[in-house]
């Protein structure tokens, strides 16, 4: 299973190759726009791939409080000035970062 927390083409072509045969390809992010992939692939290697929503305010609330309590702990890669925003957008885009990227004033 793949959980995709960006939906951009660039992260499907990069990741849908780590699935196993049945495997499972779940896209939670928004920010990708269209996605073109082999459609012969997905159909031969009998691959789901599936959308879902990330969740609701209760949702979030939720988990701040596990964060803000320790028991989940966030993984960030990168701290960025605010002023890097086009910087840190690239990175997305070109697949510069893993994990979380985080823009502070």
């Amino acid at each position: 299973m793949v959980v995709d927390t960006v939906g951009s083409n660039e992260t499907l072509k990069t990741y849908i190759d780590a699935l196993d045969k049945m495997g499972r390809y779940v896209i939670l992010g928004l920010y990708g726009g269209d996605l073109i992939y082999h459609a012969p692939y997905i159909t031969q290697r009998e691959i789901q791939i599936m959308g879902s929503l990330t969740g609701n305010l209760n949702d979030f609330i939720s988990v701040m409080r596990l964060a803000d309590s320790g028991k989940v702990k966030p993984l960030v890669t990168k701290v960025m000035r605010l002023e890097e925003a086009n910087e840190a957008l690239d990175n997305l885009r070109y697949s510069r970062v893993t994990a979380r990227q985080v823009l502070v004033p």
